[in-house]
């Protein structure tokens, strides 16, 4: 089957989860024999690249923006007219669809896989079903029902919309009218759920559930023969993600249990949590790493750690645990209470309740035989994270879609 994978961001430039998992997911097609392009938006400093082939062996169209400044260059743009200019165009500037047929017309895919239009344009969609090709449009995130994408906002999660999502999110489903031949995937039940009431179109197309593919790795050696109980924190570091409210709640237990927090990421929090823990022995800050060592990091780990504040889609730190068969003590939120399976594959726990939390980690701190049936339990499950579980499960959408 011919693919053609739609993602206004692509690695090298990552800001979230959604580009890895296009990426993955990628890589996986190929390996399953499919014959894979990928259209991306160029970054400042890139070079344009019309169908070169990559080393994981599909084709890359790195191509330049219709517009000004990229999605994910957003955060550069401060002027508010600009930025609302730059979303009206992503709806309507007709330059979409002449970038979108040129791909198109060199390509001939049998099928399109959107994983984020933003910047490539939302009209873009009724071009490629004009075609006659079918679409499926993953929902990484909540870019349908939110201009932000993510129904949080000023520290708390979303249950309805503003008056700016309800009109942004309004706008953005009416270039689904007309749209033939279409299927969302979701990544997790429980944001869809949430979605399926916020988007009333989902309902009127097919929807399948499909965990995103982590990145591939081999099965790495575990970097710590003995010692203390080995924690791993993957991610942004920012408030919404948790980790400060992590860190304060394991400085309380610091002097009652001996363990290592390994701290895997980047982002405005750095300096502050540093300068606040960066010299403890249990937390240990390695910035930005690649994804081979946050693997290596991660099939070390006793337990990952997902304090997240907010419903996330997803989580593909939590999946490439529970993949590695490492349990997982994480927020009851979102993608994450999807994941995991309390008192299975690990423990869900209040977001923002230092007290449960506390209680969660003594309770693995002292109790080993607790901590080894978690274990046993995310290695009896670590099949769900498979590439032939997911790619079969891709694959019977296509042939759907196909009319196999």
């Amino acid at each position: 089957m011919k693919i053609l994978v739609i993602s206004s961001i692509f690695p090298p430039n990552i800001f979230g989860g959604a580009e890895v998992a296009a990426h993955s997911l990628a890589c996986l097609l190929v390996r399953r024999g499919h014959d894979v392009s990928v259209a991306t938006l160029k970054e400042r400093g890139e070079a344009e690249t019309w169908g070169e082939i990559q080393p994981d062996g599909y084709r890359l169209y790195r191509v330049n923006s219709p517009r000004g400044y990229t999605l994910f260059a957003r955060n550069k743009q401060k002027n508010p007219l600009k930025k609302l200019w730059w979303h009206f165009l992503d709806l309507f500037d007709p330059r979409n669809k002449i970038l979108m047929n040129k791909l198109l017309k060199i390509e001939q895919p049998d099928c399109v896989d959107v994983h984020n239009i933003i910047g490539f344009g939302f009209n873009v969609l009724k071009t490629i079903s004009q075609r006659g090709i079918p679409i499926k449009y993953f929902l990484h995130d909540f870019s349908l029902s939110c201009f932000h994408a993510s129904m949080f906002c000023n520290g708390v999660n979303c249950h309805k919309q503003c008056s700016k999502c309800v009109v942004v999110g309004q706008l953005r489903q009416n270039a689904f009218k007309g749209v033939q031949n279409l299927a969302f995937v979701a990544p997790s039940s429980v944001p869809y759920e949430k979605m399926n009431v916020l988007v009333p179109l989902l309902s009127a197309y097919p929807t399948e559930v499909i965990k995103n593919s982590p990145e591939r790795v081999s099965y790495m050696k575990h970097l710590y023969a003995s010692g203390p109980i080995r924690l791993v924190y993957v991610g942004r570091l920012d408030p919404v993600k948790g980790i400060d409210f992590l860190l304060d709640v394991l400085e309380s237990l610091s002097v009652e249990y001996s363990f290592v927090l390994d701290v895997l990421g980047s982002g405005p929090l750095e300096g502050e949590l540093k300068s606040r823990f960066g010299t403890f022995p249990w937390c240990k800050f390695h910035g930005f790493v690649s994804s081979s060592v946050v693997s290596s990091y991660i099939s070390s780990a006793d337990i990952f750690c997902m304090p997240s504040q907010w419903a996330e889609v997803y989580g593909l730190g939590t999946a490439l645990a529970l993949q590695f068969g490492v349990p997982v003590v994480g927020s009851d939120i979102g993608g994450t209470s999807s994941l995991v399976r309390h008192d299975v594959t690990g423990i869900l726990v209040e977001p923002n309740n230092k007290q449960q939390w506390r209680d969660a980690f003594r309770k693995l701190f002292s109790d080993s035989p607790t901590m080894e049936r978690l274990r046993q339990g995310a290695q009896k499950h670590q099949s769900e994270f498979s590439d032939d579980y997911i790619a079969d499960k891709y694959d019977k959408l296509s042939a759907l879609l196909l009319g196999a």
